[in-house]
């Protein structure tokens, strides 16, 4: 149920409108397409069912090393899902306010029943070998010799990173850049790329981890939660715990953030009294390398205000993927299908 839930929290938001209540029960040919609003109603409920039946005190577990995320961790596996409905909750919120009440509940007991603690990061580990390498650094390996080639910084993200020590763990300098000179590129604009940073090796290695869950984003969907009004708390506190949790996820690996830096940046950098739109921002920032989840939170936030790139086609963001030309001819119950750029249910 929990990993149900998860993958259609990804398609709905990706897709809005999909097979749900019909989907995978391995009798109907072609199944109705539900509302983004019982996609999402429908895993809050997936979430709730889940966590009531792990037993704590059960030794069954998984056997022969097949939980790759938390290897036999109920608790952490419990936590999973109470996060999962924590950020579902955020996407409806803004639609159904009733809904704030399960929020409050959720980030009240937080220490009990979310991921608030990098142990508790739900990860998908990858290894050295190539068979199991991670998906980016093969592309990388095996259509540019290992080098980073394929994505960059833009002047967007560098101009929201001012003074952040997470600079040279996200990006490395380009080839005509001077030592510590990151530059970025405008979206959209021809460039030939030579002195634009490039997405750092340090984050494109055989083992770099798939990141499902992270502490940090909870935490900081908890600030949020709290500087709304849904919860009672310190915005401010929860905000700097979020970010330190961001920092400190880097610790021991390629990439770790120098303890005088993070320090720096924590006490002199951050604002001490965060608005919604700074914690909104480093919300941004902390999904680093996490397309859809980042994605879906500038839809939800509208945080940062990312401007359209030079030279698009569409007026307006892309707000929503395209279904396939195939997986419209195998089903005839497919809805007419939107323009890219409208907004999906949860941004209204």
């Amino acid at each position: 149920k929990m990993m149900k839930a998860f993958v259609f929290y990804h398609i709905t938001v990706s897709w809005e409108d999909a097979p749900f209540t019909q989907a995978v029960d391995f009798e109907t040919t072609n199944p109705e397409f539900d509302s983004q609003e019982t996609i999402l109603r429908g895993v809050i409920a997936l979430c709730d069912e889940a966590a009531a039946q792990i037993d704590l005190a059960s030794t069954a577990n998984f056997s022969g090393g097949q939980d790759f995320i938390y290897d036999n961790n109920f608790d952490n596996w419990r936590r999973f899902s109470n996060s999962l409905k924590l950020k579902t909750l955020m996407l409806i919120v803004d639609r159904d306010p009733s809904v704030a009440g399960q929020i409050g509940t959720l980030v009240q007991n937080r220490a009990d029943d979310l991921i608030v603690e990098n142990s508790q990061n739900a990860l998908l580990a990858f290894g050295e070998d190539i068979t199991n390498a991670n998906q980016l650094y093969k592309l990388h390996l095996q259509f540019a010799g290992g080098t980073s080639a394929f994505l960059n910084a833009t002047t967007t993200i560098l101009d929201l990173m001012e003074d952040d020590p997470r600079i040279p763990t996200y990006f490395d300098e380009g080839t005509g850049a001077d030592p510590g000179e990151f530059i970025g590129s405008i979206p959209g604009a021809a460039d030939n790329f030579t002195n634009i940073a490039n997405l750092s090796l340090n984050l494109i290695r055989p083992t770099e981890p798939d990141k499902w869950m992270m502490a940090d984003e909870i935490v900081l969907l908890c600030a949020e939660a709290v500087e709304r009004g849904f919860a009672t708390g310190d915005a401010a506190a929860l905000f700097i715990e979020g970010e330190t949790l961001n920092l400190d996820s880097y610790d021991g690996r390629p990439g770790t953030i120098a303890a005088g830096d993070k320090s720096d940046f924590l006490n002199n950098i951050l604002p001490s009294d965060p608005t919604l739109e700074d914690i909104q921002v480093q919300q941004y920032l902390a999904l680093h390398m996490r397309g859809v989840e980042a994605w879906t939170n500038v839809r939800r936030t509208g945080v940062p205000d990312l401007p359209n790139p030079q030279n698009a086609t569409l007026p307006d963001l892309i707000r929503r993927l395209p279904w396939s030309p195939d997986a419209i001819n195998a089903n005839p119950n497919f809805p007419a299908q939107k323009p890219l750029d409208t907004p999906m249910w949860f941004e209204n």
